[in-house]
């Protein structure tokens, strides 16, 4: 996780790797929400070419924070369902047991509960079946007090598409308006609950997951822009103050040179121009590795760098302090494939 401010950037000294001090460290304690990370509050970044990292940061300044450590610490699972399975609640005991090294957890399937899946969207779900009847997030409200109860902080993805809004819980509708009633409702009635009230402003929000991969998202770019922009949108006419954010790109560049820094640039462009649109993270997915090579945390650094700097040149007012955060930085893509590395392997800090 990063902070975004005016501060300036430097390259390391090639020379001088063993004896320079490291000012950025590298955890790799989260599973699946590794975020990217330096010691003061608020900073820009860019990746060097070499094997070193070299962040200056500036002290002060209107968009002075804090490093909240408990910003870290969030790991992932995919359908929000699995939240209340019974060994599932016996693994968030022991998440609740280890304040100091977990924090919050991140989930999928917010509008589509109801019906277990493992690994693609491919259910309604029960929360809203037909236009015409009342929704259901009770399912959903049990899983977010199954975490919170624990004092575990929620990353909420908003995703996917009821039966109510679209056929397909990946292809976006033709009018936005069942989508937007399904927010407004959503956020009043999550608002409402005791259980969670005013807490919700401290929690993550998150529109979609990785809308440039078709297991996710049948839509185009636009498409996701237009998802956004209705999202942001239904929020600021519930009037309910939360934390919201995205795009959540796959980051993948070396696969599809677009699913990268051009698909993020988008996405910042619109932010800076739709300035009334709630923005107050950008997310993306940088993995070490999505082939067979070796992983290599550098390309964490490296995507979460390239965003600060690509935000701040795009308009720097308008994203200055708003974090940057690689909230799905798993060692290798694929844990549904054996990976032994991943039991035992260190990397370097």
């Amino acid at each position: 996780m990063t902070m975004l401010d005016r501060a300036s950037t430097r390259q390391p000294d090639p020379d001088a790797r063993g004896r320079a001090r490291r000012p950025l460290q590298f955890s790799r304690r989260a599973a699946l929400a590794l975020p990217f990370v330096g010691p003061g509050p608020v900073r820009q970044a860019r990746a060097a070419a070499g094997p070193g990292l070299m962040v200056s940061v500036r002290f002060g300044g209107a968009a002075d924070r804090r490093f909240e450590r408990q910003d870290l610490g969030t790991v992932g699972v995919f359908d929000v369902d699995w939240l209340v399975q019974p060994k599932f609640m016996q693994m968030l005991d022991n998440l609740a047991a280890s304040p100091g090294a977990f924090h919050g957890v991140r989930f999928f399937g917010t509008f589509t509960s109801g019906e277990l899946e493992s690994f693609i969207p491919d259910s309604g779900g029960s929360v809203w079946p037909q236009a015409d009847r009342r929704m259901d997030f009770s399912a959903t409200f049990q899983a977010l007090a199954a975490l919170t109860t624990r004092g575990l902080v929620p990353f909420v993805v908003l995703g996917f598409f009821p039966p109510a809004v679209s056929a397909s819980p990946i292809r976006p509708p033709a009018k936005w308006d069942n989508w937007k009633t399904l927010v407004r409702t959503f956020f009043h009635e999550l608002a409402s609950d005791p259980r969670f009230g005013e807490a919700i402003s401290g929690w993550w929000f998150e529109v979609w997951s990785e809308p440039n991969d078709e297991r996710f998202w049948l839509g185009t770019p636009d498409d996701y822009l237009a998802l956004y922009r209705a999202t942001a949108e239904a929020i600021g006419e519930a009037g309910i103050p939360i934390r919201l954010g995205g795009p959540a790109i796959a980051y993948k560049p070396e696969v599809v040179p677009a699913d990268g820094p051009p698909w993020m640039e988008r996405f910042l462009h619109f932010i800076a121009a739709n300035r009334d649109l709630r923005c107050d993270f950008i997310s993306l997915h940088r993995k070490g590795t999505v082939g067979d090579d070796e992983p290599d945390p550098r390309r964490l650094f490296a995507a979460s760098a390239t965003t600060a700097d690509q935000a701040l040149a795009i308009d720097v007012e308008r994203f200055v302090g708003l974090t940057v955060i690689n909230n799905e930085a798993d060692e290798k893509v694929g844990f549904e494939v054996p990976y032994a590395p991943r039991v035992d392997h260190r990397s370097a800090a």
